[in-house]
Order: C-alpha cells, then structure tokens, then sequence
C-alpha cells in the first residue's frame, strides 16, 4: 500500500513539485474518507428503509446526498484553509461534522436525518487539507517496519467497518453506527493536537458561485432520475412531475457557463476549455465514480432480494473491501503510470464483461464470486493515475483547481450513479418498501438484474473507450 501512494506521488520515478504532490494527496485522501463513509453507511441502509418506511430509491439519498455535498465542499473548504489557516477551517469542519453526526443519530424525521449527513459532508471536506497536509509526511518519517505494519493496520479497517456496522445496528439499532464517525473524529481531533500546522494563509480565490451552480445541476439531476419512473419507458421523461426538474438540471449548464466566462476567479474554466482531452478525463472519472458506489449497492440489493438477512450486506460489503485490498500489491508492482493505465484500461474492459456474464450466469451461487471479483478489478480501474494527465495538459498553476474539479466530478458520478441504479432496482413497485420484497417476484428480480447489469456493463465499456481516448498522441505545453 505505501508504495501505492508513493507511486501516486511520483511520475514515473520523477519527484512531483511540492505544490503538485500536495495537489495529489488531497484527491487520493478525499477518494480514501468517501470510501470509508460508503463502508460505514451502505451496511445500515435496509435498516434505514424500515425506520422510515422509504423505497429504495430513496434510501440511497443517505449515501448520495453525502457524496454529493461532500464533493461540493472541498474545493469550497480547501481554498477557506488557504486563506485563513488549515487548523481554524479544521476545527470549524470538525464541529459541522460531530453536529451532524449527533443530528443524524438522533433524528426521528427523514428531513432531519438527511439534514445531518448533509452537515457531515461539509465537515468531512473541512478535514481534507489538514489531513491531506499530514498523512505523507508521516508516513515518510516512519521506519519502513512501521510504515507497513500501519499501512497493513488501515487495509484490515476497511475490511471490517461493514462488519461492524452491521452487528452495530443489529445489536444496538442503525443509530449506533454513527459512534463510528464519533471515533473517527474523535481521532482527526487527537491528531491535530499531536500534529500541529504552522499555517502561512494566502489571499487566493475561488469560483464559489460555479461551485453552486455545479451543485445546483447534480441535485437537480439526483431529484429527476430519483422522480422518473424508468419502466414506462422513455415518455416518462415529459411527465408533468419530473419535466421540470430535467430542464432546471439542463438549463442551470448556461449560468455556469456564464459565471465562468464573467467571474474574476473561475473554477472550470481554465482546464475544461484548456485542452478537449480535458473533457474525456472528467466524464472518465464520473464514470469512474459511477461504477464504484454502484458496486457497493449490490450488496444492498442482494441482501434484499435473496433475503441474506440483517449482516448480508455487511458481509458482500466486506467481501468486497477486502477483494479491493487484495489488489493493492498488484497495483504496486506496476512502477510506471503508464502500465498502471493500461491495466486499469483492461480493466474496464474486464469489468464489463463480468456484469454480462452476471446476466447469463444468473445464479445466486455465483453472487460471492462476482462481488469478489469485482471488487478486485474496480481497484485497478480506480487506480488509474489520471492526474498525469492533467499534469501535461493543464498550467501548473491550475493544477491544484484541475484536480479538486476532477473529485468533484468523481463524487457528483458516484452519487448520480447511486440514485440511478436504485430507481432501476425499484421498478419492483416505486410505493412499496424494498424490504417487503417476496420470494414469489423471483422473475420480476431477474428482469430487474438484466437491465441493470446491462447498464452497467454499457458504463464500463465506456470507460474502458475513454481509457484508450486518453492515449492519443498528446502535444502539451506544460509537461516540463
């Protein structure tokens, strides 16, 4: 694993500049805390369906909101700890985030509980430049015995937090499973005591307004795929329910593009419209996004419709974290980026067929297998150091605000992908509680299967084209 990171640190054996490695460390760290919220979260969600009587559509929001919010307020976050102090904005993020924690544990309205995970992204934003400042500085100033035995310590974490948060909620109610985000920021706050930052605050701007308005899309977006009944095929789209909320989502695109074109600091604007390649590595990394927290809903799904009972999900999920590990020394031994990218090329191409043999294969036998699988294959497709990219194509001075847009992305495809596969996996009855599913729909459930593992192997082979896309001969002016 530290080898993963140093790698993700290096090009190719050439040291990163300080303010790009920084840049770097702040997207692998705001990938690593996303992760960890989904492995916590994801296990408690059926329970969170029954509490609140909601479809599964609507239960994912727990997840989705999270991701999306969270995406929208780190670059927000990291620019107020530029200018103000990384330990002022920490201290701020870790209130919003112990707040939220409290509110969400304590909440009886689903209002109040999505209110809380709300506060809890933000929090978790604020927490990303400090740690992003911390974690390779002491991984470096550790002996090489340590650094692996505290490396191998955090890889075992991410295999049990499903786990225990499914005998949490079991044992002690859903509610529980926030004690968890307690002791994480119960440890963030022990480490910023021990680990304190000399802080040199710089003026710097930011284009918060296209921020808000890239929210404003996603959420929009997250509203009309959730409201849109996908089985009464595509007429769906123009009832009068949802119409509105397409084109709010669609037609917000034109103040972003005007803010950007007018604003003093835009946000998108110098790298999107810097090199045309810089548009297939954003959609690439949404769909990067995409395709992760949608494979941390299968173990919901199964667990609902084969009926695995309270610790199923729990269990697939771990399967999964642990497959995902597993990887990690496989993706080490590969020492360049470029045949790390051409891995997690094949990859995507593997992923794709593994969803369409899930399709034939069609057996619950095979669900420990494929989950397996999957996890380990997703971890080289996530692997992919598309920060390279961006690096060649991009000014080293937009290097920071090119990587930040790049998580937002990967957040904001991951949340929309979320909400799009439950309301695939909800055309069971968009009234009727997931949990409530009987063993009589046997066929409904493969009917459903098939369009979703469709859908996701089309995604998949879609990224793995905007993989070979990105090795088109590049001309730069900013790879030296």
């Amino acid at each position: 694993m530290c080898r993963v990171i140093n790698q993700a640190l290096h090009g190719g054996g050439r040291m990163l500049s300080r303010s790009r490695r920084f840049s770097v460390e702040t997207y692998i760290i705001g990938l690593i805390l996303s992760t960890l919220d989904l492995l916590m979260v994801v296990p408690i969600l059926s329970f969170v369906t029954q509490e609140y009587y909601l479809s599964m559509h609507w239960t994912v929001w727990v997840v989705s909101l999270h991701l999306a919010f969270f995406s929208f307020s780190l670059p927000v976050m990291d620019n107020w700890a530029a200018s103000r102090g990384k330990m002022e904005v920490l201290w701020t993020a870790l209130s919003l985030f112990v707040l939220g924690t409290v509110v969400a544990g304590l909440a009886n309205e689903w209002v109040w509980f999505m209110s809380g995970r709300v506060f809890q992204a933000i929090g978790m934003g604020g927490m990303v430049p400090f740690l992003a400042t911390h974690t390779r500085r002491k991984l470096c100033k550790l002996g090489k015995i340590n650094r692996r035995l505290l490396l191998l310590a955090f890889a075992l974490l991410l295999c049990v937090i499903p786990l225990w948060s499914s005998w949490l909620a079991h044992m002690l109610g859903f509610r529980a499973v926030f004690v968890l985000h307690i002791l994480y920021a119960l440890a963030v706050s022990l480490m910023a005591k021990k680990w304190k930052v000399v802080d040199q605050p710089s003026r710097s701007g930011v284009g918060v307004e296209s921020i808000i308005f890239f929210g404003l899309i996603i959420l929009f977006l997250m509203l009309a795929i959730t409201s849109t009944d996908f089985a009464k095929g595509w007429s769906a789209l123009l009832f009068r329910e949802v119409l509105p909320l397409w084109i709010v989502a669609v037609g917000m695109v034109v103040p972003l593009l005007m803010v950007e074109r007018q604003g003093r600091y835009p946000f998108f604007e110098p790298h999107l419209f810097a090199n045309w390649r810089l548009w297939i590595l954003y959609l690439h990394v949404t769909l990067q996004g995409f395709l992760w927290t949608t494979l941390t809903l299968l173990p919901y799904w199964f667990t609902q419709a084969y009926h695995l009972g309270e610790y199923g999900t729990g269990i697939l999920l771990s399967l999964i974290a642990t497959s995902a590990v597993l990887a990690l020394p496989f993706i080490a031994a590969l020492s360049q980026s470029v045949y790390l990218h051409r891995f997690s090329c094949f990859a995507f191409l593997l992923t794709s067929s593994v969803y369409l043999l899930m399709i034939w294969l069609n057996d619950f036998n095979y669900i420990l297998l494929t989950v397996s699988l999957l996890g380990f294959i997703l971890s080289f497709a996530l692997a992919d150091p598309v920060h390279h990219y961006m690096f060649q194509w991009v000014s080293p001075r937009r290097i920071r605000s090119g990587l930040m847009a790049a998580g937002m992305f990967r957040a904001a495809g991951g949340a929309i992908g979320l909400v799009a596969a439950a309301r695939l996996f909800s055309f069971i009855d968009p009234l009727l509680p997931f949990g409530f599913m009987h063993r009589e729909m046997g066929h409904l459930v493969t009917a459903i299967e098939i369009r979703v593992f469709t859908l996701f192997a089309g995604v998949s082979l879609l990224s793995f084209l905007l993989s070979i896309l990105l090795e088109i001969k590049k001309v730069s002016h900013f790879s030296k």
